[in-house]
């Protein structure tokens, strides 16, 4: 469990920014890093707008499907900083957003995706 402390939340407070090119950025590089990394095909999988834009030859990166999981997840990450020093409202944000997300992942989930979800 992690408890904000005045120095860690003034840090965060002092170095995130809510400038849309650094949140387009932000989330980017996250999905791009899970669906690039080492377990990436695995990942990909989770998201089926992926394998319809791959077989049509085209970046997936560039679709609106994409643009707004970046969105919405730099969002998410910008209201857990803006709230970092209530880390109730923190927990119930993120188990909202876990209580949303759990219908997309199939019953039995295979022990490939674990990594991935981590």
């Amino acid at each position: 469990e992690w408890n904000s402390n005045p120095q860690d939340t003034a840090l965060l407070y002092n170095t995130w920014s809510d400038d849309f090119e650094t949140l387009f950025r932000i989330g980017s590089r996250i999905y791009l890093n899970a669906f690039e990394g080492r377990d990436g095909a695995s990942c990909k999988a989770l998201f089926s707008w992926i394998a319809k834009y791959e077989s049509l030859g085209r970046n997936y990166a560039e679709q609106s499907e994409f643009l707004l999981h970046q969105r919405l997840l730099s969002q998410t990450i910008s209201k857990v900083v803006d709230n970092i020093s209530d880390m109730a409202k923190v927990e119930r944000l993120l188990y909202n957003v876990g209580q949303r997300h759990v219908e997309y992942l199939p019953r039995g989930l295979p022990t490939r995706y674990w990594n991935v979800i981590q």
